[in-house]
């Protein structure tokens, strides 16, 4: 079953001449599908005879890390595969293997370079027939938003398949991980900071709620008293204007430019360092300053990649001993909480609000849930009945919930469909944060 799952939870040099060239997805930072074949770059012999990560007999312990993949080798090499370095590097008794969520970008590589690699299906399919015993799987993501969300759910239908499986978060999933890309990032740029450069961190940006990491950044380089510093987005929020405004009211001459993502690949190539009149270069060159870009991903970066290690050490001590099965547990004060929910199932037409309110009394969880429907009459949970706790508007229950650590299995009636129909759901939980 899905509830045995476990969720709980910048190129080699500097290029600093003009910035040079594949979307990318907003959560991972990484490539997005719609690149062309003949946009990327040429590998030589040795990078296209790159490890897939993909054998078979590797033991009964797997690591396996799913990005969403580039077709550009060099961001391939440095920044993903700089991640999965650092990990076998500091888990020798694991096996680690590789997924690209990107079935494009697989497609690219297998039929332009030669390139097996797998997808998550192929990963997990294979992991199960290598008899794998203890599953961590590790994302590159940046976030935890919706395509995180995705790849849980993927993942989570093979829960039952593997006797021990955990899930490890994305990069900026707690106050220490953004204190510590905050300080990253100012080490790989310590040498503009002379009063005169502004620093700018480019990253994709979404339309979901996940978004607001963007400004948090920002809060957190001015906490640390790094006012040169300024994030904005491709996207959404801040927006280019936003940065180009919040530096024209300082006292800059020259602006550095660098990617808030874990792959630097066509947005950092071309939307940040690109010759098109509105690319963050030339914006910005337009409007008088000197400036420089770094086509670095995050992933390129030692203390990064030190995150994604803890992040995998949290889900190996997430396993449950071999004598006993997992505890489901809130590890939450008393008190109200809110909590991010992903919802999986149905059509994918219905929709619950995110955050939702917790509250947690004498260790037990009550989380009110509101549907995106006024068309559901009761919910099941662990065999339970629970009724609408309102008359108007969209359905909302209030639900018990055990534990954060892994997905929820629920049955929600609706009478949208003219005749009441059980509809099975899985509810993923991310972020909690106290109540204002």
């Amino acid at each position: 079953m899905k509830r045995k799952l476990f969720s709980a939870l910048l190129a080699v040099a500097l290029a600093l001449t003009g910035c040079a060239q594949g979307g990318q997805s907003a959560e991972t930072g990484q490539e997005d599908p719609a690149q062309s074949p003949e946009s990327a770059p040429e590998e030589t012999a040795e990078e296209t005879a790159e490890d897939p990560r993909n054998q078979d007999g590797i033991g009964e312990r797997e690591l396996l890390v799913i990005s969403f993949g580039t077709s550009y080798p060099e961001p391939r090499r440095l920044d993903i595969g700089g991640i999965e370095d650092a990990l076998d590097e500091a888990f020798p008794e694991w096996s680690v293997r590789r997924a690209f969520t990107s079935q494009t970008i697989l497609d690219k590589l297998k039929d332009r370079d030669g390139l097996a690699m797998d997808n998550v299906q192929l990963a997990l399919d294979r992991a199960k027939a290598n008899g794998v015993e203890s599953l961590v799987v590790q994302p590159t993501h940046l976030m935890d938003g919706l395509e995180y969300y995705e790849m849980l759910f993927s993942v989570a239908d093979y829960a039952g398949d593997f006797p021990k499986l955990a899930v490890g978060r994305p990069l900026l999933s707690s106050d220490e991980d953004f204190d510590a890309v905050a300080e990253a990032v100012a080490a790989v740029t310590a040498e503009y900071r002379d009063g005169e450069t502004a620093v700018c961190l480019m990253g994709h940006g979404t339309e979901a709620d996940s978004n607001q990491i963007y400004g948090k950044m920002q809060g957190v380089f001015t906490e640390k008293g790094l006012s040169e510093y300024f994030v904005g987005t491709v996207e959404a929020e801040p927006s280019l204007d936003d940065v180009l405004s919040a530096v024209k009211a300082g006292n800059y001459r020259r602006v550095v430019l660098l990617p808030m993502m874990i792959v630097a690949g066509d947005h950092a190539l071309n939307d940040m360092a690109g010759d098109d009149d509105d690319s963050w270069k030339n914006v910005f060159t337009a409007a008088g300053y000197e400036t420089l870009c770094l086509l670095r991903g995050l992933g390129e970066l030692e203390p990064i990649q030190a995150i994604f290690v803890s992040h995998a050490q949290a889900a190996m001590d997430n396993l449950a001993p071999e004598e006993t099965a997992p505890a489901a547990s809130l590890d939450l004060a008393d008190g109200a909480y809110t909590v991010e929910v992903g919802l999986d199932g149905g059509s994918g037409r219905a929709g619950v609000e995110s955050p939702a309110p917790l509250t947690v009394q004498d260790g037990a969880g009550t989380l009110r849930l509101t549907w995106s429907s006024p068309n559901y009459d009761y919910m099941k949970v662990n065999g339970e009945r629970y009724l609408p706790v309102n008359t108007e508007g969209n359905s909302v229950f209030e639900i018990p919930v055990a534990a954060l650590d892994m997905p929820l299995e629920v049955i929600a009636d609706t009478t949208a469909m003219g005749q009441p129909h059980e509809i099975t759901y899985s509810l993923a939980f991310g972020e909690v944060t106290p109540a204002p």
